[in-house]
């Protein structure tokens, strides 16, 4: 009786940890959602640190401003910098821009064409804030 009990607990607790594990864990895919890298908007220095990142086809970049004091921008589009070579794209990709960040504000893209990606922040490209994405 003892015995029959015990392996009616045991299946009991195991059922319940397989549909709790099944339903409420994550899948694989979901857990990989999110930013690949993020990159960081310094405002004292004028810089995107890192200032190159490499990810692969289909990973997001986000980008943060720590800056108390500057706003800033991420501009991957041509017709809205001032040094045209500070906006590179692949053939056949469509130009990104965010609009401008405060404090703790954050910016992420997808980048779904391999390639070589320069952008700049507008207000301070004159200061050669300007970054890398490659991807692969």
């Amino acid at each position: 009786m003892i015995r029959t009990i015990l392996v009616v607990s045991v299946m009991t607790a195991c059922i319940v940890l397989f549909i709790t594990y099944a339903y409420a864990a994550p899948s694989s895919s979901a857990a990989a959602k999110g930013p690949a890298v993020t990159v960081y908007m310094q405002g004292d220095s004028m810089r995107f640190s890192p200032a190159t990142v490499t990810i692969h086809r289909g990973q997001t970049v986000e980008w943060q401003n720590l800056s108390s004091t500057q706003t800033h921008n991420v501009v991957d589009d041509p017709s809205l910098v001032t040094n045209p070579a500070d906006a590179k794209l692949p053939k056949g990709t469509k130009p990104f821009s965010s609009a401008l960040l405060r404090e703790g504000s954050t910016y992420e893209h997808t980048f779904t064409v391999p390639g070589i990606y320069r952008y700049a922040c507008t207000p301070h490209e004159i200061d050669r804030m300007v970054g890398t994405v490659i991807v692969k």
